[in-house]
């Protein structure tokens, strides 16, 4: 078990899973997130165990427990950009976002996903910008918000 693992990170709305059979149980953040539910909590979302096929090898519903690379802050993004381009760059990604996103994710108020910093880069790359997106800092966390990108 991770111990590590803080529940209080688990969204309310995230699916748990209670097969301890299966083959990938122990790589799997559902079953992590089931191992480590609090008495307090009395109520969780589960994985309808007859939706995992066989032993569960190919279970569509896994999650990787590997800890994902989170940027916050832009404030700096377009800092060593042209002018023109960096304009053009944020207005793309107010696009992208939308603007409340956009700003809450220059303000550290949201995290940026791995998938939405390739998206980013390849704005960037879009733009003629070599440069790397510089963002304030990162962190590791648990993918939660990263379901589907991180199979």
């Amino acid at each position: 078990m991770d111990e590590d693992f803080d529940y209080s990170h688990v969204p309310p709305s995230f699916t748990h899973c209670f097969q301890a059979s299966c083959a990938r149980a122990g790589g799997c953040l559902r079953r992590l997130a089931a191992l480590h539910i609090p008495p307090d909590v009395w109520k969780v979302e589960a994985v309808n165990p007859r939706s995992v096929p066989g032993d569960g090898s190919e279970c569509p519903h896994f999650i990787t427990t590997r800890k994902a690379r989170i940027a916050w802050g832009t404030k700096h993004l377009v800092d060593h950009v042209p002018h023109k381009v960096a304009v053009a760059i944020r207005k793309e990604l107010i696009r992208y976002f939308s603007k409340t996103i956009f700003f809450r994710i220059q303000r550290k108020e949201r995290y940026l996903t791995p998938a939405e910093q390739d998206y980013i880069r390849a704005v960037f790359r879009r733009y003629g910008v070599k440069e790397e997106p510089a963002y304030e800092y990162y962190t590791e966390e648990y993918p939660f918000d990263c379901q589907r990108r991180s199979r």
